[in-house]
């Protein structure tokens, strides 16, 4: 149950808000948890600006369930510290899927971020027991490797670490498998290819869907059961996620396979992760504004918004604060000139924007 205010006609402050709700990322969430004289000069300026130039009378910072989901993932220790970052940042504005309709957003404002937590952590579940390959496809799979020529034996000890690995989801190990098998000969010796876009087709690609079906048809991969496999997935799903979610997670899955990122799989939560950045992207990509200091989730960002045609600003810190200090110094006779701004701390330069 979320702590909702109960005094707030929620479809009134989305209109109020409407063109300046931003969402952000945990990487940031973490930094500003984390924020002390160390910290980087480029979150010391992100900070100083979100002090002194963010109007939160017309402007919002929202957060989800979704950080909630990162918070727990994490040090218990550092439970307490994220949540009053949490709060520092979004000042208890909050998007929810409406629980009359999944497909639709609804904004709240929270009455006690760190009691909503606590009623979230002990409502939640995750997957605390890894699947394991039934042990018949598992040898299977082992002896098809083992007799292959054209697959080196370090490969193979590879595959065969991952697939006895009891302490890892089976989604993890699939994920490792897929990077392993893309870096060797296996597939290529046979004529087969991963497909592979270059990143830069997120800001040339005037047909981005276009573009993959080309390099899927240039590697000659067969998508025939991962198509099928996203469908039944579909299916089983859309009665308790949205739409765009499920299609946030094929589109993420793409993304990796296709080259563009490569997902870190070195922790049984890696898929724990993974899930949550789409639920991340869920609720970011249908908001005026994501802001995110995870190259990986920017890049999966901009690959979604492209796909689908969606308007959001997709920025990280500093395109952020570029488009923040922009709007306070680019008017009326500086509009068309470039402007230099000096974010500074005591009179110590912190960062230098170009406007």
């Amino acid at each position: 149950m979320n702590q909702f205010k109960t005094n707030i006609d929620y479809n009134s402050e989305i209109d109020k808000f409407k063109n300046s709700i931003i969402y952000f990322d945990w990487n940031i969430l973490t930094q500003l948890a984390d924020f002390n004289s160390k910290s980087s000069n480029r979150i010391k300026a992100f900070k100083i600006i979100l002090e002194n130039y963010i109007d939160f009378e017309h402007s919002c910072f929202v957060y989800s369930d979704a950080h909630y989901r990162d918070i727990l993932l994490g040090d218990k220790q550092k439970y307490k510290p994220k949540i009053q970052a949490l709060n520092f940042i979004s000042k208890g504005w909050k998007i929810i899927d409406s629980p009359q309709n999944i497909n639709q957003l609804m904004l709240g404002n929270v009455e006690d971020v760190e009691k909503d937590f606590n009623i979230y952590k002990d409502n939640c579940s995750f997957t605390q027991t890894p699947f394991v390959l039934p042990n018949k496809i598992l040898d299977t799979f082992l002896n098809l490797i083992t007799l292959n020529k054209d697959i080196s034996s370090e490969t193979i000890n590879s595959l065969e670490k991952i697939l006895k690995d009891e302490d890892f989801p089976f989604g993890v190990k699939i994920m490792r498998i897929n990077k392993i098998l893309r870096n060797s000969s296996l597939l290529k010796n046979s004529g087969v290819y991963y497909p592979q876009l270059d990143k830069s087709v997120l800001d040339k690609a005037t047909d981005l869907k276009d573009e993959i079906n080309k390099a899927i048809k240039k590697s000659n991969f067969n998508m025939t059961f991962i198509n099928d496999s996203w469908s039944l997935f579909s299916e089983i799903t859309k009665s308790f996620i949205s739409e765009f979610e499920v299609e946030i997670i094929r589109l993420s899955f793409l993304c990796d396979f296709l080259g563009l990122t490569s997902e870190k799989m070195n922790k049984p939560t890696s898929l724990d992760g993974m899930i949550n950045d789409a639920k991340h992207l869920n609720y970011a990509l249908r908001l005026p504004f994501f802001i995110t200091e995870d190259k990986t989730l920017l890049t999966k960002a901009k690959f979604v918004a492209k796909y689908y045609n969606r308007p959001t600003h997709i920025m990280d810190v500093n395109g952020f604060c570029k488009t923040v200090l922009s709007q306070a110094y680019k008017t009326g006779d500086n509009s068309n000139k470039n402007i230099t701004v000096n974010v500074q701390e005591k009179n110590c330069l912190l960062e230098t924007f170009v406007l």
